[in-house]
């Protein structure tokens, strides 16, 4: 009964951690980040040192296992547990290198050679390579476990159980040696049988933390890609904004003007039309750039003179529209007041009309612009007098 429940737990091992180690070999050649190329090469060397394992019972052994195949069993177990650890360092501090490194490929020789020398029988070899497992897992699990990582609860319950599996085995290899004869034959073959069955037992954990690693890789890529795809947007916003500016005046530009117009069509308004007054012969006198200048400082003072909420637009050279949403011609009006004092020294002409909740918005532009001409007719008509 214990034999065949041996086979059939080794069995259910052997093809377990096969799989997982061909779903993260495959894994690794989709998801090419440095977490799964660790997690990759921990579970192939998880697998070497399950198939050493096969391989000596297949051998049919007497006795204690040879010590070069105690050091590659035990070996091999660590560079899966430090490999795995590499790649949870590399998802929980990506910005801080990993302090293991040579001094882990230090321990792993070590423990290895000295775990080899220890192990005169193959519950000496089951308590040592326990102890390793152990020793890890649950501390790192309880360490994954409060890092506040999406998928690291998964991750730190994977480890845990893994790590109390491996626990619970040494105990039961423990209670086989020959120190511990004391023990009652009831609890020495209850503990045998539960080494029969444990493989199957650590292939369960197995699978819980191959999940969480894959886990905690979906969410730092979804991440990732969440972080790209709001950069992405931010800089689109930025280009949309940088398009609807007027690069000389810093204003909102023509390309803009429907969208500003169908918005105070919501809640209606008002809209004023202005133009510089003699601005050609600005640049005729003075130059382009005193024309340039005069724009810079005449748009500043039409940002000081309006509320922050109205669209102030450059519509065409020295022409610019004010749209003010939810405010009359007459308070409209008011305002153009504080810009004539504040830009004092720059004569302009203007027209204002009303735009109401749901009029055509087309209709009091023109209106406005008609108003503005009238207004500049006005004025050269009497400085012509």
């Amino acid at each position: 009964m214990e034999l065949m429940l041996w086979r059939w737990s080794t069995a259910v091992q052997v093809a377990s951690c096969l799989m997982v180690t061909l779903f993260f070999v495959v894994f690794a050649t989709r998801a090419r980040s440095a977490e799964v190329l660790a997690w990759r090469r921990a579970w192939l060397m998880n697998a070497v040192a399950l198939l050493v394992t096969v391989a000596f019972w297949m051998s049919e052994p007497t006795g204690a296992p040879p010590r070069l195949v105690s050091a590659v069993y035990l070996s091999a177990k660590l560079a899966f547990l430090a490999s795995l650890a590499g790649g949870i360092w590399m998802v929980a501090r990506p910005a801080a290198s990993f302090p293991g490194g040579r001094r882990s490929a230090y321990f792993i020789a070590a423990y290895s050679v000295v775990g080899a020398l220890l192990s005169t029988s193959l519950p000496a070899l089951g308590v040592v390579g326990s102890i390793a497992i152990a020793g890890f897992l649950l501390p790192m699990g309880v360490w994954s476990a409060r890092q506040g990582i999406p998928g690291f609860r998964w991750l730190g319950l994977g480890l845990l159980v893994r790590g109390a599996v491996a626990a619970a085995e040494g105990v039961a290899y423990a209670t086989q040696l020959s120190v511990f004869t004391i023990l009652s034959d009831q609890l020495r073959d209850a503990a045998s049988l539960f080494m029969a069955a444990s493989s199957s037992f650590d292939s369960g954990a197995e699978w819980l933390l191959a999940l969480g690693c894959v886990l905690v890789t979906m969410q730092r890529q979804r991440h990732e890609v969440e972080l790209v795809n709001r950069d992405l947007l931010a800089a689109q916003e930025n280009l949309r904004s940088l398009a609807d500016l007027d690069p000389l005046t810093g204003l909102l530009n023509r390309r803009v003007m429907g969208e500003v117009l169908r918005q105070a069509q919501t809640t209606g308004g008002s809209i004023a039309f202005i133009d510089l007054d003699d601005f050609k012969r600005v640049n005729d006198l003075h130059g382009h750039e005193a024309g340039d200048a005069l724009l810079r400082i005449f748009a500043q003072a039409l940002r000081d003179s309006f509320r922050p909420g109205d669209a102030v637009v450059r519509y065409a050279g020295d022409e610019f529209v004010v749209v003010a949403r939810e405010l009359d011609a007459v308070a409209l009006g008011e305002r153009i007041a504080v810009l004539r004092e504040t830009a004092r020294d720059i004569p302009f002409s203007f027209g204002v009309s009303e735009l109401n909740a749901g009029m055509n918005p087309d209709v009091a532009l023109r209106s406005a612009d008609a108003r503005m001409y009238a207004a500049k007719a006005l004025t050269q008509g009497a400085q012509a007098a």
